[in-house]
């Protein structure tokens, strides 16, 4: 392995042991495209400590399973993990400021839960993740932008959280949502109420039930 000012720069071989890699204490950031296109690696221990994963960082890593983000990460550049298609399970740190665009696209993950911490989902974050079947928005969520969600397939309700103020098109297109519950508060409500092609727009053609809460 090569690490240099607590940043891990590049995986080796010799660092994978029967498909896993344990990053060392004192690694601060995972660096651009560290472990990306690797087929070897099943699992990876990151220790406490590391605030960053790198652009690209675990790109196209088609065998990975496992991986935990301790709560140290605040930041995960854009296309980290992305077609690391056999992902299922990610759990996001609550500290976590910055997920970027196509962060987690073409990934197999189930459910996800964006934290209080992040404002904004950036544009194909989560594209067509077609096994994701939950996702959890949380308050504090001030935007998402466009095509976040395109192509979750398995996605059939989404809770809109009150302090979001903007949705980009194509947010939730191609997914199977037909149920959308929004506060009766939130700035997006009215438009939503009136304008149907906006609505279609962000959420497709299946939407029947839009709940008030």
């Amino acid at each position: 392995m090569l690490i240099k000012n607590n940043e891990y720069i590049k995986c080796d071989a010799e660092d994978i042991v029967d498909g896993v890699v344990t990053i060392p204490q004192g690694v601060t950031t995972i660096g651009k495209e560290a472990f990306a296109v690797n087929d070897n690696i099943k699992k990876v221990k990151l220790p406490d400590g590391v605030k960053e994963i790198g652009y690209r960082a675990f790109y196209f890593c088609s065998n990975l399973l496992e991986i935990n983000l301790p709560e140290s990460v605040e930041i995960i550049e854009p296309l980290a993990f992305y077609a690391c298609d056999s992902l299922k399970d990610v759990k996001l740190p609550k500290n976590l400021k910055f997920l970027g665009d196509n962060s987690f696209g073409c990934t197999a993950i189930e459910c996800i839960e964006i934290p209080k911490s992040i404002e904004v989902i950036y544009e194909q974050t989560f594209i067509d993740c077609q096994n994701l079947k939950k996702v959890v928005l949380n308050e504090g969520l001030v935007e998402i932008m466009f095509a976040a969600f395109l192509h979750c397939e398995c996605l059939q309700e989404i809770n809109l959280p009150s302090t979001l103020k903007q949705i980009g098109y194509c947010v939730f297109d191609g997914c199977n949502i037909k149920t959308i519950e929004i506060s009766k508060n939130s700035k997006l409500a009215d438009e939503i109420s009136k304008n149907t092609k906006l609505t279609e727009s962000i959420f497709g053609n299946r939407l029947k039930t839009i709940i008030y809460k």
